[in-house]
């Protein structure tokens, strides 16, 4: 029983100490990938700036913090990155090209676009810096007009109507959200999926919860709490081939977009869907808890079975 005016002591928690984090190289990569991979790393990204360049737009040109840098998990680091080069006509690039060509964007990878016609070709393109300056930035998925420049190369003129887009994952016009998720190591945090379920309903589009690893974990909790609120929820083992068929099942006739947490199998499930693609997958830290970044960029592929999946890097 304390008085008035007696003193007292407290203790109050310092929170988690944080971890030691080495910088790595990041010059030189997407921007988008380096945002995912300095948040695994436990580093918090802040400002990024531009300046005209002639690498890729989007390619990081500065760091705040230089390679093999001892920090605090929690450091805060920016960037500098491409924004293409200067255009001294007024803003506006020469309309110089051949033909329009329908397509749509395969594969988005530092500054290029893939695009797919309609005749199955592919066309490696730069963005129309109009894109640039009015905020808009291409999205695998999209439907685009381009047409084919001096050099053998492509330029995308036109993006049509979506009828979603996403940040992260950087895609669109999917018709379902594929969140990966798993009990074992990397253990998920419900919040993640919670999170992209929320974004999902917001953008009109729906979402399968693909529980991997139930050989290790048959995670019947994270299921029934899924399933309880109404999502369609498998469970499946890319190891042991435990539930692929029903997830192929799931996918057949639509264009799914695949998220989920570094680690958690997403490149591993779609090998075992169509073994041909021989993606490559990553070890997970038993002592982090963390898968590292085996995927690096978005790319949509095409299965025998008529799904269209697009794989994207963990977060």
């Amino acid at each position: 029983t304390l008085n008035e005016g007696d003193s007292v002591t407290l203790v109050v928690s310092k929170g988690s100490e944080k971890m030691p984090v080495t910088v790595i190289t990041f010059t030189g990569s997407d921007i988008d990938i380096v945002r995912q991979q300095a948040t695994q790393m436990g580093l918090v990204v802040g400002d990024v700036s531009s300046r005209a360049d002639v690498s890729p737009i989007g390619t990081v040109l500065e760091q705040s913090i230089a390679p093999n840098t001892v920090v605090k998990e929690g450091t805060t680091i920016t960037f500098v990155v491409s924004s293409g080069p200067d255009v001294d006509d007024g803003g506006e690039e020469p309309s110089v090209g051949g033909e329009e060509l329908p397509g749509r964007i395969q594969r988005a990878l530092s500054g290029f676009y893939y695009v797919k016609g309609e005749d199955g070709t592919l066309l490696t393109c730069k963005a129309r810096g109009k894109f640039r300056r009015e905020g808009v930035s291409p999205l695998v998925g999209d439907h685009v007009v381009c047409c084919e420049v001096p050099g053998g190369e492509g330029r995308i003129d036109d993006i049509l109507p979506r009828k979603n887009s996403f940040d992260r994952p950087s895609v669109a016009n999917i018709d379902q959200m594929v969140i990966v998720c798993s009990q074992a190591i990397p253990k998920t945090d419900p919040y993640l999926v919670d999170r992209m379920t929320a974004i999902a309903a917001l953008k009109g589009c729906d979402v399968l919860i693909c529980i991997n690893k139930c050989d290790l974990d048959p995670a019947y909790s994270l299921r029934e709490y899924y399933e309880n609120a109404g999502f369609r929820t498998v469970c499946v083992s890319a190891e042991t081939g435990e539930g692929i068929d029903t997830l192929r099942a799931q996918l057949v006739g639509k264009l799914s977009a695949v998220t989920g947490n570094s680690g958690v199998g997403k490149s591993s499930i779609l090998n075992a869907l169509d073994p041909n693609m021989s993606l490559k997958t990553g070890e997970v830290s038993q002592a982090l808890g963390r898968g590292k970044h085996t995927t690096r960029h978005v790319e949509l592929y095409e299965l025998p079975c008529g799904a269209e999946i697009i794989d994207t890097p963990g977060f």
